[in-house]
């Protein structure tokens, strides 16, 4: 997985650890600072169409402190889909994790109501 900074403006705008933390003892501010984190995918940061690349995710994880280079993202995600929440090797992670997965299924569900309203555009 390439090496990839994130942009300052959008660090700038991340969310602190401490902020994380205090989200996911208040459940309901998750969805706030999971629209925080995923505003600058929709800043144009990433250009595909197909969703965050997997180095944007990992630059993401990065600046939190999540080491990637060990692993894949995907098999975090799957041990996060098996467990949980990732309890036993991510437990100090999976609160972030827990984050971020919400991240990406916001982002597809962006994504298919958007693919939805242009099926509806183009049968008219």
């Amino acid at each position: 997985m390439p090496n990839k900074e994130l942009p300052a403006s959008v660090v700038e705008e991340l969310p602190t650890l401490d902020e994380l933390v205090a989200a996911v003892r208040q459940p309901e501010q998750v969805t706030d600072i999971a629209d925080q984190i995923y505003s600058h995918y929709e800043k144009g940061e990433t250009k595909e169409d197909h969703g965050p690349a997997e180095d944007d995710l990992g630059a993401l994880l990065e600046h939190y402190g999540v080491d990637v280079s060990e692993t894949s993202l995907t098999s975090l995600f799957q041990v996060m889909d098996e467990q949980g929440t990732g309890k036993a090797q991510l437990e100090p992670f999976c609160k972030y994790f827990q984050i971020l997965v919400r991240v990406v299924q916001h982002r597809k569900k962006k994504q298919e109501e958007n693919m939805m309203a242009m099926a509806r555009m183009a049968s008219r």
